[in-house]
């Protein structure tokens, strides 16, 4: 059997839902590398990026559960690349990094699995997570009320709510995908 060091799973022996996981994992992040090595050999260009960006949002959608392993690989391995690097659109920088299209991809995934498909893993709304929602709806209207405003700024509504309520989902991601102690051991093992 081939043995996977990163994950130290036995492939030939996993059950189907882990090889597809595992293969969504490995694919994503080759996608990923493709890209940056496209990037740094001829500079950004866009239709590469939007063709890496499509088919990484692809794999998770069948396999939401390995978006996280991928934002956690994709910035640790190529952090410059994967969360600072702004798409470039002409002369204008637009701040839509290949982490926010991942996450995107990843939460929309989970949605729609959650909508219309698996059943049997839910979040959990407890106190915490309801502070952090009405959190995250007082940065929605201050982005409404910034975007609309004649005394607002854009750009600073716009990167106020990025950071605070879109990464804030991280931690309902993080909660979804991480809730036992085999999965917390996955996860360290990726990271580590």
């Amino acid at each position: 059997s081939v043995r996977m060091a990163l994950l130290d799973i036995r492939f030939n022996e996993a059950k189907p839902a882990s090889r597809q996981w595992l293969f969504s994992v490995v694919a994503s992040m080759g996608v990923l590398t493709a890209w940056v090595v496209a990037r740094l050999l001829f500079g950004f260009n866009l239709p590469i990026y939007l063709l890496a960006m499509g088919a990484i949002s692809a794999v998770l959608f069948f396999t939401p559960s390995a978006g996280l392993p991928v934002i956690v690989l994709g910035t640790m391995w190529f952090q410059r690349w994967f969360t600072l690097e702004p798409i470039a659109f002409g002369d204008q920088l637009i701040k839509l990094y290949p982490i926010d299209v991942v996450f995107l991809a990843t939460l929309l995934s989970l949605l729609f699995h959650q909508a219309f498909g698996e059943k049997g893993r839910r979040l959990a709304m407890l106190r915490l997570e309801k502070w952090l929602l009405l959190f995250m709806a007082i940065c929605t209207v201050y982005l409404v009320r910034g975007l609309f405003s004649t005394h607002g700024d854009p750009a600073l509504a716009v990167s106020a709510f990025k950071n605070y309520a879109f990464y804030g989902l991280l931690f309902f991601l993080v909660t979804f995908d991480v809730q036992n102690l085999e999965e917390l051991k996955r996860m360290l093992k990726i990271i580590l």
